[in-house]
């Protein structure tokens, strides 16, 4: 496969592409080894006697300069030299029409090449990710609210959105294999497009919202002195992570509307931010639009102040049909025996063992070491298997220096799992159970919670990791990654990748997904889904997916990066996690 040159592309569908792969190197310029080398390109080519050269400043061909002009005529004067003209891409494939018949079909993947890109620069990508699901959401919302309310759609809107979006799809910025300035131009667009989407999407949402009926909710007269509403306009946005909680409500009944952009139905615990409630916290229930009590878990036993502001968070299972929506309620519960206060026995008198830490519900059951938050069991109580062969966790991996680290991950030369526990939180609840651990690595820290909630069949990672590692005063680069080992050897991972899926075999490399990739455990499913990760592996056995890695020097374009937040490009960089 690494031969062609000229090839014919099948897809599953049976539609064919031609395709030219440049057999120079990508951003060349006009020279004799231009004319030399047609003979083996035609060789490569299905007896094509016309081979093209990409040439000009820049990556991919770029302005054409005086002195590839200037070569070319005078080469084109040569005797005993293939003849020379400047050319379209059009004109050659118009000539490469006529050799279809004899070129090769290639109906599969072929190499992968500069597999670091899949991994760095978190920020672009989460970034990218965020706005394009933001986008595909409002989209979707919009679309809904003008077939069956009128409302306008704003075509033209979405359209520079996307622009922006895509503009950032350019090999040396979602890569991460850009400079600062183009980092940061990058983040300017994607912030741009994630504001029209959030726009377009609050719009059809209150457009939405005026045709919802809740006169079924009897609200509290009692609100003129309230500060609860349009509290929050920015809250919940650290790192791209998350949407903005502005209170639309006031007084002690509060109505909320949980929207479903998705084509499918979900019944799934929501999490809720209430503003400035001026009742009792600890005596709220939540009921639904026919007044049936929903089960909901207090996340905040006392609120949490927010510039002049308090609010308190609450978790409940929504239930809401495809692209449908649903409305809930929260109130003080109607008391007819007041509570009495006991005196209830101190809980610090009372000391539990320090064992592992175990996380369940009806169809998983987790333990955590409780000192190392390494993931010791992945037990499915469906099947009945254990899905792990070993601990699974971040691991902190050494890795050769490939002279390209924004572009290749080396090869692993040495790894030993993240243990250095500085902190331990177990936290229960009726719709979610978890643990939170903070870690030190090197010269950086790691804090990351684990949920599990009522009725999910995933684990949630919330991982914060302040990577401050650079390339200064060590012999190898390193990268911290998940590893998940499997209790069998699996022998490739499913990924998603654009309008479908793909299997891949499992080597040691690191490929590419939209989202994620699964593996198959003796018929049961264990897959890695990340928020801003391209790249994922299978080898050993060992299923390895959401790595943060150093790659100072060809970004930096110093040979060793000493001072990363000023220059480093990629995840050196402190401030950038």
């Amino acid at each position: 496969d690494g031969e062609m040159v000229l090839y014919r592309y099948r897809a599953p569908s049976g539609a064919e592409v031609l395709v030219y792969r440049e057999p120079y190197w990508y951003n060349s310029g006009v020279c004799p080894d231009n004319g030399t080398g047609v003979f083996e390109v035609e060789k490569r080519s299905g007896g094509m006697k016309t081979s093209m050269i990409v040439y000009g400043v820049g990556n991919h061909g770029g302005g054409v300069t005086r002195r590839d002009v200037e070569t070319m005529l005078e080469m084109r004067q040569w005797p005993v030299f293939p003849m020379l003209r400047f050319g379209t891409m059009h004109e050659y494939f118009m000539k490469a029409e006529a050799y279809r018949d004899r070129l090769p079909v290639v109906d599969h993947e072929l190499n992968t090449i500069f597999t670091g890109c899949y991994s760095t620069q978190s920020r672009i990508k989460r970034a990218n990710r965020m706005t394009e699901a933001a986008l595909l959401d409002a989209e979707r919302a919009s679309a809904l609210v003008s077939q069956r309310l009128g409302a306008p759609f704003a075509a033209e809107v979405f359209e520079k959105a996307w622009q922006k979006t895509l503009f950032t799809h350019f090999h040396d910025i979602l890569t991460g294999s850009c400079v600062q300035e183009s980092r940061e131009y990058a983040m300017a667009r994607l912030s741009e497009a994630l504001a029209f989407a959030q726009t377009q999407q609050n719009r059809a949402y209150e457009r939405w919202s005026y045709a919802v009926n809740t006169s079924m909710f009897v609200c509290d007269e009692c609100i003129s002195r309230s500060r609860a509403e349009g509290a929050g306009a920015g809250y919940g946005l650290p790192y791209y992570a998350g949407v903005p909680n502005p209170e639309r409500g006031a007084g002690l009944m509060r109505i909320f509307t949980v929207f479903n952009p998705s084509p499918i139905a979900r019944r799934e615990i929501v999490e809720l931010t209430i503003w400035d409630y001026a009742g009792d916290i600890h005596q709220l229930e939540v009921i639904d639009h026919e007044h049936r009590l929903v089960q909901f878990e207090l996340l905040d036993e006392e609120p949490k102040v927010y510039w002049a502001h308090y609010t308190i968070r609450i978790l409940f299972e929504a239930d809401v049909s495809a692209f449908g929506h649903a409305v809930y309620a929260v109130r003080p519960k109607g008391l007819t025996n007041y509570p009495t206060h006991f005196f209830t026995f101190r809980p610090d008198r009372i000391e539990d063992p320090k064992g592992d830490i175990v996380l369940e519900n009806e169809f998983l059951r987790t333990s955590f070491g409780t000192g190392s938050g390494l993931l010791y069991s992945l037990f499915d109580k469906t099947d009945g298997k254990e899905l792990l062969s070993a601990p699974a966790g971040l691991y902190l991996i050494h890795t050769e220096d490939s002279d390209m680290s924004a572009w290749r991950v080396g090869r692993y030369l040495g790894m030993q799992p993240v243990t250095k526990t500085i902190f331990v939180q177990v936290k229960r609840g009726a719709l979610r159970d978890s643990v939170s651990y903070q870690l030190s690595v090197m010269h950086s820290k790691v804090n990351f919670t684990v949920s599990l909630d009522k009725g999910a069949k995933t684990l949630h990672y919330s991982l914060k990791i302040d990577w401050n590692e650079t390339c200064k005063g060590q012999d190898f680069l390193p990268v911290l990654s998940y590893r998940l080992p499997l209790s069998s050897s699996a022998q490739s991972i499913l990924c998603d990748v654009p309008a479908g899926v793909v299997r891949r075999p499992a080597c040691q490399m690191d490929v590419p997904a939209l989202t994620g990739a699964c593996a198959d455990v003796n018929g049961t499913t264990v897959a890695l889904i990340s928020d801003c990760k391209y790249g994922f592996r299978l080898a050993d056995g060992v299923y390895c997916g959401c790595s943060y890695r150093t790659s100072c020097r060809d970004i930096c374009r110093y040979k060793h990066c000493y001072k990363a937040d000023d220059y480093c490009g990629g995840n050196g960089c402190r401030r950038y996690r």
